[in-house]
């Protein structure tokens, strides 16, 4: 798959070989490839990976970026099934344009706004405390589309993105009306922004896969991809 200059592969090379500095320095709990397509945006990291997911404790640590192939901690699995379902979405969406499991995980970046972890919904106030260190990986993944865990992240992300949204529409799934908008970054091709019905983790989440494949037709249409 190429489209508009994202690349599905398997080259197997690690990031901080081709982008030095900026791969080494990558932000904590952002994960996944550089040449991202979709990138997953949550609030704050909540069940995570811990040491014995990992061969060695500096492997833990490592949010570096890879290209070409699924980062190492999509391969976690938490009892609330959360990271299930971010690789479901991705699949799924993916999976519209004939991309199989592994093409799908190696176009997936997953972000947090915060780097440590909240017991409560965080306020706009504080997630948009996350916004530089979001901004970095927006600004160095060029994602095509980007998909809102809350609606307070949704809210942070669509100034992240900036400029007034040119299209925009609210989806359908149950008592779910979750909002998606088409922006642009500067000087950078457009971004489709969505919202999920609802958090991976809570009620709802049934809806995940539909809303992906109806994510996916949104993005066919609205940004004229070719395969």
């Amino acid at each position: 798959m190429k489209v508009q200059g994202k690349e599905a592969g398997r080259c197997h090379e690690i990031a901080p070989d081709l982008w030095g500095e900026t791969a080494s320095k990558w932000p904590k709990s952002c994960s996944g490839s550089i040449n991202a397509w979709l990138i997953v945006v949550g609030a704050s990291p909540g069940s995570s990976p811990t040491a014995r997911n990992f061969k060695s404790d500096s492997e833990m640590r490592d949010y570096r970026p890879v290209i070409g192939l699924p980062h190492p901690r999509f391969g976690y699995h938490d009892r609330p099934h959360y990271w299930d379902r971010v690789r479901g979405i991705a699949e799924r969406f993916f999976s519209e344009f004939g991309l199989d499991r592994y093409a799908a995980l190696s176009l997936l970046h997953h972000v947090n706004l915060l780097s440590e972890s909240s017991r409560t919904q965080p306020s706009i106030e504080i997630l948009q405390s996350g916004g530089p260190r979001t901004q970095i990986v927006f600004r160095e993944t060029h994602p095509r589309c980007v998909v809102a865990l809350t609606k307070n992240v949704f809210k942070v992300a669509s100034t992240l993105i900036g400029q007034e949204a040119t299209e925009s529409g609210e989806l359908n799934f149950g008592r779910y009306g979750p909002r998606w908008e088409l922006r642009n970054m500067k000087n950078d091709d457009p971004i489709l922004l969505a919202r999920t019905p609802n958090h991976p983790s809570r009620h709802g989440f049934q809806y995940l896969p539909e809303f992906a494949s109806t994510l996916a037709k949104i993005a066919r249409k609205e940004l004229r991809l070719v395969l």
